[in-house]
């Protein structure tokens, strides 16, 4: 396929800019220090352990991504069954309840690629 110059011309500064605030956002975010209190932190770190050996982490992949879809949908289920009973329903506590729900499967799938990672890992680390 055959784009115009005229096009790439307009798309051009638009990607520079992207990449630009991309960066930017990137520089930002590496000031925090990492940690597993931080949500964004854990994944990161999920994804880093599970990058070397994606493979081998595909079944625990596809188990864990499926329960926070679930548990949303049962959640919406539950609140629409007690909205149309008239019932007076608690949305930042039902909201807290599932964000510690998938903090708690987000620790529980770092341990399990960490103790995979690790039993896979090839030992060259010397202090």
């Amino acid at each position: 396929m055959v784009v115009p110059m005229a096009l790439c011309l307009t798309i051009q500064p638009c990607l520079s800019l992207l990449k630009f605030l991309l960066h930017r956002l990137i520089l930002l975010i590496q000031v925090e220090k990492v940690s597993t209190d931080s949500f964004y932190w854990t994944n990161r770190l999920i994804a880093a352990l599970a990058d070397a050996h994606f493979s081998s982490h595909l079944g625990i992949w596809m188990i864990i991504r499926k329960r926070p879809w679930l548990w949303g949908h049962e959640m919406l289920g539950r609140v629409d069954c007690a909205l149309e009973k008239g019932e007076i329903v608690d949305f930042e506590a039902e909201n807290q309840a599932l964000s510690d729900k998938i903090q708690e499967a987000t620790d529980q799938l770092l341990n399990k690629i960490l103790l995979d990672a690790s039993n896979l890992m090839t030992n060259h680390f010397f202090l």
